[in-house]
């Protein structure tokens, strides 16, 4: 027959397990400042679209308070062509395991916002989650608005000189203007 633990062996238990939900909830506190700074938009959300966690940027670039988030169906966020293509890569995560894709993200003031999505799955307890982050991406849409822009300008300018222009990499011909030809 077992014996009972001592009264002295019960304390020591009992402090050992204060002491380690202590450090778990430190560890958990880390972790939750962590998502809430990350840069990006961080969330997790299962099978059937309910949030289970997000951090203050969803809050702060969209401009839903918490709560409404909470009452918005993620798909709320976006529209046409972006929609479908968000659609197919949240049912690619949970089919494969991972996907991402670029998409314009709308805001509740209407902006339109280009972003990189990036998530994955896993299965809790028989349900499925997907957790992911976005990247606003503005600033390298516009960058690359701005070559397209000025390698135009460019082309323009040297297809209209009455003298010959050549483009050469590599000994390859990369752009010849008529005059040129």
């Amino acid at each position: 027959m077992p014996e009972n633990p001592s009264r002295k062996e019960l304390m020591e238990k009992t402090a050992r397990l204060e002491r380690e939900n202590q450090a778990l909830s430190t560890q958990n506190q880390f972790f939750e400042l962590l998502i809430d700074n990350l840069p990006g938009l961080f969330y997790l959300f299962d099978s059937d679209f309910t949030v289970h966690k997000w951090n203050r940027n969803v809050e702060t670039v969209t401009g839903f308070s918490a709560e409404e988030v909470q009452t918005r169906h993620l798909f709320e966020l976006f529209t046409g062509s972006d929609l479908e293509l968000i659609q197919k890569r949240i049912e690619e995560v949970f089919a494969k395991g991972a996907a991402d894709t670029e998409a314009i993200l709308k805001t509740k003031d209407d902006r339109r916002i280009p972003y990189y999505f990036t998530g994955a799955s896993t299965t809790i307890e028989d349900k499925s989650f997907l957790i992911g982050m976005g990247i606003d991406i503005s600033k390298r849409k516009q960058a690359e608005n701005e070559l397209r822009e000025s390698e135009a300008l460019y082309r323009i300018l040297a297809e209209r000189l009455t003298e010959g222009v050549v483009l050469f990499h590599d000994f390859r011909i990369l752009f010849a203007n008529n005059a040129f030809a």
